[in-house]
């Protein structure tokens, strides 16, 4: 399975091979969906995203912004994310939201 299958759900990675932002949060979110399209074309990288779904799901998650759009898998990637930036998980409850609003804010479709 090839990762531009994926690409129409990012809003900030179009395929490039290199980020063209610059610093800030478009870089890391292009990051973060480069590496979500590719996650999704291996076993590997399923497994890593399952183990992010479940810890979602298991945050009590999986209902937040249900009808956005944006698939839970990218969800689960950035709730992860969000709390590898110095939060623990239960803190990145709280704070998701905002840093969700950055993601939908920055970069268009």
């Amino acid at each position: 399975m090839e990762t531009k299958i994926f690409i129409p759900f990012c809003r900030y990675y179009k395929g490039e091979k290199a980020n063209p932002n610059k610093g800030g949060n478009d870089a890391l979110f292009w990051d973060y969906e480069k590496q979500w399209c590719e996650w999704n074309t291996t076993d590997d990288g399923k497994e890593t995203l399952m183990r992010m779904l479940d810890e979602y799901g298991n945050m009590g998650m999986l209902m937040f912004e249900s009808d956005d759009k944006v698939p839970v898998s990218l969800k689960a990637l950035l709730f992860n994310r969000c709390g590898k930036g110095g939060l623990s998980m239960v803190d990145c409850i709280k704070e998701f939201p905002e840093y969700y609003k950055a993601y939908k804010k920055g970069a268009t479709k």
